[in-house]
């Protein structure tokens, strides 16, 4: 048996979930606020006390590296590393708007993934989705994980000449800028927040792919400077 945790934290959600062999034994996905450690340790131990497992069952620990606000995303990279170097299990990072995307596979559509990164700017990619001659799934990235103003993507969206579905958190956030456009659909609320169960199923197949990392390689995409830093930086100037 392979049993395999799923954390992301790089939202205003911690989303959890465990599977073995592929089959998720339980999930859930918690509003934090900036609260993530507060909110983070007791839904872990409800989860495995709910599937009936122990910290040492696991076999592999699979992490949302983001990009996401500091603030949350430390906190699960870092419980991620923490735990799975006690366990001496491997890390599986995966990124956030990968696990935005990955339940719209079979849209047909090209599928934007979009997050609030404040500022009036986001986080996004791009994504090719289908079906195979086989009836698997397809999703293949178009951009890599990027930042910046919410209405440059929507522009660059809209320069595609295709339909795209855009889903996660920064549809709400930005609504007014990505609303009233007929090449653009906005996903339901229900797709706002990565799903603890699609990470930890992607975490399974990566593992099993070889795609395992040792624990103190893995490291948060942040794509920019925190607040701090850079209210630092104008400070020394």
């Amino acid at each position: 048996m392979t049993t395999v945790l799923g954390i992301d934290t790089a939202t205003s959600h911690v989303s959890i979930a465990i599977a073995v062999d592929g089959v998720i034994l339980g999930e859930s996905s918690l509003p934090a606020d900036r609260r993530h450690a507060e909110v983070l340790a007791p839904a872990l131990a409800l989860l495995f006390a709910e599937a009936g497992l122990l910290p040492k069952n696991l076999d592999a620990i699979g992490v949302g590296i983001g990009p996401g606000l500091f603030t949350g995303l430390r906190v699960g990279v870092t419980t991620a590393m923490t735990m799975a170097h006690a366990l001496g299990v491997p890390v599986v990072p995966v990124s956030t708007l990968d696990i935005l995307a990955e339940p719209h596979a079979r849209d047909g559509r090209v599928v934007a993934s979009v997050l609030d990164a404040r500022r009036k700017e986001v986080f996004c990619a791009t994504y090719r989705t289908g079906v195979l001659e086989n009836g698997d799934p397809n999703i293949e990235r178009l951009t890599d994980d990027e930042v910046g103003p919410a209405q440059v993507f929507l522009d660059r969206l809209l320069q595609i000449g295709e339909r795209v579905l855009v889903v996660g958190g920064g549809t709400d956030v930005y609504a007014e800028i990505f609303a009233g456009h007929d090449s653009i659909e906005v996903a339901g609320p229900e797709y706002a927040v990565p799903r603890g169960g699609v990470l930890v199923l992607r975490a399974s197949k990566d593992l099993a792919n070889g795609l395992g990392q040792v624990a103190d390689s893995v490291r948060p995409r942040y794509l920019r400077k925190s607040d701090a830093e850079l209210n630092w930086n104008k400070a020394g100037k």
